[in-house]
């Protein structure tokens, strides 16, 4: 009631602000065994399971009572399962050390809405009738990962290594079943896509590392990693507009390549701490468009206009982080009892810093005189 909000007889406190509230509750079951057993010489075999079961009861929402076109609701209640399992071999032969393995990965939804792209049911004054779609249960997605590390010792001091794998990304509840609904106009604005495909990384690295008197450790490495598969927002409108609602879609790639320059000091008396310079190039784009509409001239007259779709050149941001660790002797300073105040600290002291991004005036906009 207006006792909420109203404070005396005009006052609104808290219009707009302090009007979500959240009891959702996820529950997790997880069952995990790992075997490890070194079956000879040269070779440790390791292998593991992981079983997750994982429940789901979101209920969260935006209510204000006076400011009603901004109300929103995310309900939902779902189990999807994972299961994962990794198999993995360390190699160890006249001083080279390889690691050889292949993980597997497989997420099973909750039975999820079928519906179609432009279904009216997802337009405005329906967002109640939504359980009343058809449900079924989406395919299982299953992905294999291998991954490889081998280092080849120079010296007693020095070596070369090479690692290369797969990462999967595992969706979280969100991406999974998502639903928001505008309150005022009962209308889904944005929905999940539980099929989409599992983000990828292949990831590459070939470095080269010193040992320099039993104190230092210097590492200079080349990377490359080959992002895709990534979640992007669609937005789908219908020819009348009462159906307008976001799902993501696997629409964006990336690739990250650069050069990393490492002085590391991990033991010391009194000072510890690394000081990294990493030079690297970033690229992305996108499939597809960030807009679909059911009207063919609408959605020509967007794809002319657009430039969600352009690529632009890479543009080189290097960056840059020190982290310094000052240790101070136990015993420094008077006991007090048989304890010493000043001593035992430890202060830590972190910089970082990265080159500004590129930007190209075009004309337009208001410069004061």
């Amino acid at each position: 009631g207006l006792s909420q909000q109203f404070i005396g007889s005009g006052l609104n406190m808290g219009l707009g602000f302090s009007n979500t509230r959240d009891t959702t509750s996820t529950t997790l079951y997880s069952l995990r065994a790992d075997y490890t057993s070194q079956i000879d010489r040269v070779n440790l075999l390791k292998f593991g399971v992981d079983f997750q079961y994982i429940d789901n009861n979101v209920n969260s929402a935006r209510i204000d009572q006076f400011l009603t076109a901004s109300n929103l609701i995310n309900r939902w209640d779902t189990a999807p399962i994972r299961f994962s399992a990794y198999v993995q071999d360390k190699l160890e032969f006249k001083g080279m050390i390889a690691n050889v393995g292949v993980r597997m990965d497989y997420v099973q939804g909750d039975r999820w809405f079928n519906f179609d792209t432009y279904d009216p049911l997802l337009g405005i004054g329906n967002a109640g009738a939504i359980d009343t779609l058809n449900s079924v249960r989406p395919n299982g997605v299953i992905r294999f990962s291998p991954r490889l590390g081998v280092a080849f010792p120079i010296t007693t001091t020095s070596k070369f290594y090479f690692n290369y794998g797969h990462f999967y990304r595992m969706p979280t509840p969100d991406d999974m079943y998502f639903i928001r609904v505008l309150a005022e106009a009962q209308q889904i604005t944005s929905i999940a896509n539980p099929e989409m495909a599992l983000p990828r990384t292949v990831a590459y690295e070939l470095g080269y590392e010193q040992s320099i008197a039993d104190q230092y450790l210097v590492k200079i490495a080349g990377f490359y990693r080959d992002i895709s598969d990534q979640p992007l927002s669609v937005t789908y409108t219908n020819r009348d507009a009462s159906v307008n609602y976001s799902q993501v879609q696997p629409n964006r790639f990336q690739d990250v390549r650069g050069l990393e320059l490492t002085l590391r000091k991990n033991q010391g008396k009194y000072i510890r701490g690394f000081a990294n310079y990493t030079y690297q190039v970033n690229r992305a784009g996108r499939f597809d468009f960030a807009q679909r509409f059911e009207n063919p001239a609408q959605q020509r007259e967007y794809e002319r206009i657009t430039t969600a779709n352009d690529v632009f050149p890479s543009v080189p941001r290097p960056f840059a982080r020190v982290n310094l660790e000052v240790l101070v002797p136990e015993d420094l300073g008077p006991k007090v009892g048989n304890v010493n105040p000043l001593g035992g600290w430890v202060m830590s002291f972190v910089y970082n810093w990265q080159a500004g991004v590129y930007e190209t005036w075009a004309g337009g906009g208001f410069i004061p005189q």
